[in-house]
């Protein structure tokens, strides 16, 4: 376990999110709901790993789970609703981030594999202080999503202005 920033970890799950071919929305999204999983990003990278499978099963929380909330959130008078969601945890952490956003509060129940949010009086923070231990085999799993975004090197990309180009003056 490496303890991580808070930044860090949203930052490295943002470029893992797009690395997985996640829309930008998306990928922001699970970057800023990151810290609210207390470090265990183990469900989000499985998430994530998931979602960049062709044809991928099991996506309901990457990507019907932001959708949804945001609906949920401009008429929360009905409680929202997700039965058969591949990772709980993580529709809870996406929905806690978006109500601190808005500055409301959102319950979240879960069973199983449904989780049903209610509006709420209560307004939650995230259990962590800004840094979380973070385990070493996830991250690098989440490193090897992002690499997915990286430009490989070539003459072209330099010419294009890709890294220090050509001329490396400082």
């Amino acid at each position: 376990m490496t303890e991580r920033s808070a930044n860090e970890i949203a930052v490295m799950v943002t470029k893992a999110a797009r690395g997985a071919g996640l829309p930008l929305a998306h990928a922001d999204d699970l970057g800023a709901a990151a810290i609210w999983l207390c470090g265990d990003l183990a469900h989000l990278c499985a998430a994530l790993e998931t979602a960049s499978r062709p044809r991928g099963k099991g996506t309901k929380a990457v990507l019907d789970a932001p959708s949804a909330l945001t609906h949920f959130l401009v008429d929360p008078s009905e409680p929202l609703v997700l039965n058969d969601v591949d990772h709980p945890a993580l529709v809870n952490a996406l929905a806690q981030q978006a109500a601190a956003v808005c500055g409301v509060g959102i319950s979240c129940e879960i069973r199983a594999n449904r989780v049903t949010c209610t509006q709420s009086h209560d307004h939650a923070s995230p259990a962590s202080s800004g840094r979380a231990d973070v385990n070493e085999a996830v991250w690098d799993r989440l490193a090897a999503l992002a690499a997915r975004t990286f430009v490989p090197a070539s003459e072209a990309s330099r010419l294009a202005g890709a890294g220090a180009g050509l001329n490396d003056n400082d």
